[in-house]
């Protein structure tokens, strides 16, 4: 639907049009409408009044959802909602009267800037409970954003534009909201979707914002290696924004429960180093004044930071303090360089004893693979345990899996030096693969969904760019491009008989968004590799020690794995995983046979 015939009204217009309010000044405008301050002349107090255009007035499914929506919210009270007072219709125009909040929008108070953590989660909490309020009362918002959040004078978040929400027990088809980077997955794909949970995903979001001072990304690493507030809010941050909304918190009541509790342990976090004993005085000299870096954390209030400087002393007294400091340094100095000097002679006591060691395991290995006798047992030192084939370079990500080996029974022979451990430790290692498979194709899934929300803002914001009398042309085609992706894949060729024009962003915007879905790709591949390579390498080891040690049914059933994950695609789908899903053979020039360079292309 285009606005482009949407003029804001005059003041004088709307004074006659609604002679109850006395109007004095435009507040902001946009392509939903226009809102005014101005003063209620019966109650003499100051509200804001949005007016919407026309076009939308004129729709009846629209208006029927609006004043049935301005109803609800108008009976809803809370100190973190934007009350609403009235609502109505002039000169075709639809109305709503609200609660005026004089401060800043939080985007226009924390856009590109690092919060206090602990305000941040505050805020998030005020966020949480206004929804709340709502969610209770059957009305879900459809597009929390930082910029549809005012800020009062003492920093309490106001949640508003509940205009074009929609009820939970709404029938109407209502329009698809949301804004790029906020909205969650499910409601790209069907904005039928959207409920509480859908809220709670753009505040996650909003969150990280705060956290960190920088947009949720895909792939953007968690808040607290941004802003060193510790794990536990990473916790409630990949909750709030999990892909899938059974796994975030079911309502908002939780999520601030959640936020209160990582408060507590923060705050008795910070008594307890308070408790502790000061340190003794370091060594070290102290900048006059302490830089200013070009994104500092600072409150969202916009309020001027009072900085205490301690006076510094002087005459004699600094004399005193300098001497002090500089024979401090000459002490330091010296037991440093008797400190190297023991280490040094540590090591090398260290390295002597090492030697040691080696040479008499060497000793004690060779003796006890030296025969008694022909054809009788070869002893087995009583330190050395059955060993299964090895995991390859054992790490975090890749641990060798428990051993549930059983006692040998009295006078059974042992086995030989590199035997297979029993059929339950190979068990493990197949079912350990397998659960690496299964996670690096979920966090594969993942990035492909967040590269799919990135493409689709990435074209409403060019969208948005054109000039009105531009955007009703593109907008089919930048729906029809949108139409395109499948199963969280961006199309890498269009097909000639798609009939789809894209202007020259719209091709790059695609091209950068198909070399992004090849990089996930890439990455999940290459990572499906490094686990097969380390499970390839226990599988053949452990069917040579099989082998060796006369077990030739399990040796065999271990080269009949090894040969099943000798090639990434036959391994991958024998988990059920189509390594190639989607077109990954397609070709590379996202603009197809159908492109056109027409258009502002801005």
């Amino acid at each position: 639907m285009s606005h482009s015939s949407f003029n804001d009204p005059s003041l004088e217009d709307l004074g006659r049009l609604l002679p109850g309010y006395d109007f004095e000044g435009l507040i902001a405008k946009g392509g939903m409408g226009a809102v005014y301050k101005a003063q209620q002349r019966s109650l003499a107090r100051d509200v804001a009044i949005k007016v919407l255009p026309r076009e939308i007035g004129s729709d009846p499914l629209f208006r029927k959802s609006f004043e049935t929506e301005a109803r609800a919210m108008a009976r809803l009270n809370h100190p973190n909602l934007i009350g609403v007072y009235d609502s109505g219709t002039v000169d075709g125009m639809l109305y709503i009267v609200m609660e005026y909040v004089p401060g800043k929008s939080l985007y226009h108070s924390s856009y590109g800037r690092q919060v206090d953590p602990v305000q941040a989660a505050q805020l998030v909490q005020g966020i949480c409970a206004g929804l709340g309020h709502a969610h209770e009362n059957g009305i879900i918002h459809r597009d929390i954003k930082p910029a549809n959040i005012l800020l009062t004078s003492k920093v309490e978040p106001k949640i508003g534009d509940f205009g074009l929400a929609r009820l939970v027990e709404s029938d109407g088809m209502g329009l698809v909201m949301g804004t790029p980077g906020y909205t969650a997955p499910e409601v790209i794909t069907n904005p039928h979707l959207a409920d509480r949970r859908s809220d709670l995903y753009a505040v996650g979001v909003i969150l990280y914002e705060l956290m960190t001072g920088q947009g949720q990304e895909a792939g953007a690493p968690p808040p607290s290696s941004r802003c060193g507030c510790g794990p536990g809010i990473d916790v409630i941050w990949r909750r709030a924004t999990h892909p899938d909304p059974a796994c975030r918190y079911q309502d908002a009541h939780a999520f601030s429960v959640a936020l209160e509790e990582w408060l507590a342990a923060k705050d008795s976090s910070i008594k307890r180093k308070a408790a502790m004993p000061a340190p003794a005085p370091q060594a070290k000299a102290v900048p006059p004044a302490p830089l200013t870096t070009a994104r500092s954390k600072a409150p969202v209030a916009n309020v001027a930071t009072q900085v205490q400087v301690r006076p510094q002393g002087s005459g004699i007294s600094t004399i005193l303090q300098y001497l002090f400091l500089i024979g401090l340094i000459g002490l330091s100095a010296y037991f440093w360089k008797v400190k190297v000097a023991h280490d040094k002679e540590m090591a090398k006591v260290a390295e002597k004893n090492a030697q040691t060691v080696e040479e008499y395991k060497r000793l004690k290995e060779g003796a006890a693979r030296t025969p008694r006798s022909q054809g009788a047992e070869a002893p087995r030192p009583q330190d050395a345990p059955a060993v299964s084939p090895a995991w390859p370079a054992p790490s975090k990500d890749y641990p060798s899996p428990p051993r549930n080996t059983p006692a040998r029974p009295q006078g059974a022979p042992a086995p030989a030096q590199g035997a297979p451990a029993p059929n339950n430790d190979i068990e493990n290692l197949s079912m350990r693969a397998k659960e690496l498979v299964v996670a690096a194709d979920k966090k594969r899934a993942e990035q492909l969904a967040a590269n799919v929300t990135s493409f689709n803002g990435a074209l409403d914001e060019w969208l948005r760019g054109q000039f009105k009398a531009e955007q009703a042309s593109w907008q089919p085609h930048v729906a029809k491009l949108k139409s395109t992706v499948r199963n969280s894949r961006v199309p890498t060729a269009i097909p000639r008989e798609s009939g789809l024009f894209m202007s020259n962003q719209m091709a790059n915007i695609a091209e950068v968004s198909a070399k992004k879905q090849a990089q996930i790709d890439a990455a999940f591949l290459a990572e499906i590799s490094r686990i097969r390579v380390a499970y390839l390498a226990r599988l053949k080891d452990g069917a040579v020690a099989a082998a060796q040690a006369g077990q030739a049914d399990l040796a065999n059933s271990l080269r009949a794995d090894a040969k099943q994950a000798s090639d990434n695609e036959q391994w991958l789908l024998s988990f059920g995983i189509n390594p190639k899903p989607n077109g990954l053979t397609w070709g590379h020039d996202p603009r197809g046979s159908g492109s056109s360079s027409g258009g502002s292309g801005k």
